[in-house]
């Protein structure tokens, strides 16, 4: 991403007290020392942090993507290397432990990967401070490609465990550890605010009501691109056959030169949020590794063209993450009013607000983007950062209108401008693309220019657009109030309920409305600053902030 960032807090050292969610402890760890043998430690390549961190700062710099680690080439085979252990229950362990010095934190490469069903995989912080996993035989694909998720530190060991009843044995190699020298945190621990700037917007702050679907199709992207290891953000898109076909969009210049066996190890992770505004520990284990390269716009990543990049992710996306295949607008008409979701700096999902027009903006090439300035908002005022990149822009009906090339929004400058590589012309505006986004995404020749998100299964069942409410349409009054307030309505909608929070975004009650209520008491509220939401009869909410004294 186009952006130059202050690193000195990314380079810091988080904190791995906690165990992240979703996993469960590495069999080993249930097991006395004088029943395990552990191996020795085998040492792989380590990197300067600070030449790292000027050579990065140069590609993005440049247009490039935000890269925070790099590739330590080292093959070791489970059937020749590490240690095996077989227990008293008749189950064994393989343990393999290695250290990239100085790293901030690691994860591992493979290729031939097959594990049998009932076969775990597990990577674990040398201190036993973290884990992740299990990983199993649904991570086998023709390929034989596979990438974990982070442990912190720089010293970890692979685990693999086989109960005693499993049929078949495991087989992989390691193609290379990664070094992570920046952007790294312990998603796990709720006091650790992440590794975005301070300004951002957690997506399930009250900013993201009524954006649930468009926050699931968002998604948090590890690029590997030869010995590099970047952030990008992307999400997945419905087509006109409206098949749940695993698309997703993202920028070129998140991948441009990347190879097809590179895009093998693209990691694609889904539902990384808190799930409170502000609270609660992120999900890590929902990842798909391995893409095929479709479609992208051939212009250096936006040097002259819209800077897109469209692909496939190969392995079936788990129903249980809720995957929402997002709809677009690829007429070209612009917006008034909507959001940004995205991954800054390979943090939690976070979202941007824009009220004002979408204007149209040269950025290599005349008219290829959308200018987009962000306003505060009643959590904070959100903005882009690196890894923001390739993320979508949703126009007010809930559609694609742009993907993220770059800009010059930054916390300590909320107000300046960012720009989005317009959907109008990905779908058949670029002057020598590999191919144009329309061949896909209208995959049933319908000639259809705008389209619907939904949930998979249901991609052929439309969201329907309704008339919009605005922030405007709702007032309350007195503000600051000693008690009841007053609501008033410029339009005739109809209220259903509204939602109080406190300023930490933590719930405090709920309040159904009944049919013509237009008077509120807050009373029983301590003093202090409260966040009310407001759900309207047709699904739309808006939400305002009320001091109560």
């Amino acid at each position: 991403m186009n952006k130059f960032y202050s690193f000195l807090a990314a380079l810091a050292v988080f904190s791995v007290s906690a165990k992240a969610q979703d996993i469960q402890l590495p069999p080993s760890w249930h097991y006395s020392d004088d029943l395990i043998t552990m191996p020795g430690t085998v040492t792989v390549e380590s990197f300067d942090h600070d030449a790292l961190l000027t050579e990065d700062t140069h590609i993005e710099e440049a247009g490039g993507r935000t890269n925070n680690g790099r590739l330590a080439f080292h093959e070791i085979n489970i059937a020749t290397d590490g240690v095996w252990n077989e227990m008293p229950d008749g189950s064994k362990i393989w343990l393999f432990k290695y250290k990239t010095e100085g790293a901030l934190a690691t994860s591992a490469y493979f290729t031939d990967f097959n594990l049998p069903i009932g076969g775990e995989l597990y990577i674990w912080s040398a201190d036993k401070s973290y884990a992740e996993g299990p990983y199993d035989w649904k991570e086998n694909n023709g390929h034989g490609r596979f990438g974990t998720a982070e442990v912190f530190g720089d010293e970890a060991v692979i685990e693999y465990y086989q109960p005693a009843d499993v049929v078949g044995e495991a087989t992989f190699k390691t193609y290379a550890f990664a070094h992570f020298y920046r952007y790294i945190y312990n998603v796990s621990e709720e006091w650790s605010r992440g590794g975005s700037d301070p300004c951002e917007v957690d997506v399930n702050c009250p900013e993201g009501d009524g954006w649930d679907g468009m926050r699931d199709a968002v998604v948090r992207l590890r690029i590997v691109d030869g010995q590099f290891v970047g952030l990008c953000s992307g999400s997945l898109v419905n087509t006109t056959a409206r098949d749940c076909r695993q698309y997703m969009l993202t920028a070129l210049h998140c991948a441009d030169g990347v190879s097809d066996a590179d895009f093998q190890l693209l990691q694609v992770r889904f539902n990384y949020e808190r799930p409170q505004c502000g609270t609660g520990g992120a999900a890590t284990t929902h990842q798909r590794t391995g893409v095929i390269h479709l479609a992208d716009s051939n212009d250096g990543g936006g040097n002259s063209g819209s800077d897109f990049l469209l692909v496939e992710i190969e392995d079936e996306i788990q129903s249980s993450w809720d995957p929402f295949y997002a709809g677009w607008d690829a007429t070209g008409s612009g917006s008034t009013q909507g959001v940004g979701i995205h991954h800054p700096a390979g943090d939690v999902k976070k979202i941007s607000t824009y009220t004002s027009s979408l204007s149209s903006a040269w950025w290599g090439y005349p008219g290829s983007h959308w200018e987009v300035n962000w306003v505060a908002t009643v959590t904070n005022h959100g903005v882009t950062e690196g890894g923001s990149s390739g993320s979508p822009l949703f126009n007010k009906d809930l559609q694609i209108v742009g993907t993220l090339t770059g800009g010059s929004s930054y916390c300590s400058a909320p107000n300046d401008p960012d720009y989005y590589g317009k959907m109008s012309e990905h779908w058949d505006g670029n002057n020598n693309p590999t191919d144009d986004l329309k061949v896909f995404l209208d995959n049933a020749n319908t000639n259809e220019e705008t389209l619907f998100g939904n949930y998979a299964p249901d991609c052929d069942q439309e969201w329907l657009e309704a008339e919009e409410v605005q922030f405007s349409d709702l007032g309350i009054y007195p503000n600051p109030t000693a008690g009841d307030i007053r609501i008033e309505l410029k339009r005739s909608f109809g209220l259903d309920h509204v939602t109080i929070y406190d300023t930490m975004g933590h719930l405090v009650e709920q309040r159904d409305l009944s049919q013509g209520q237009m008077e509120l008491s807050l009373g029983s509220l301590s003093e202090g600053i409260y966040f009310l939401t407001f759900q309207f009869d047709n699904g739309q909410q808006v939400t305002k902030k009320v001091t109560k004294m």
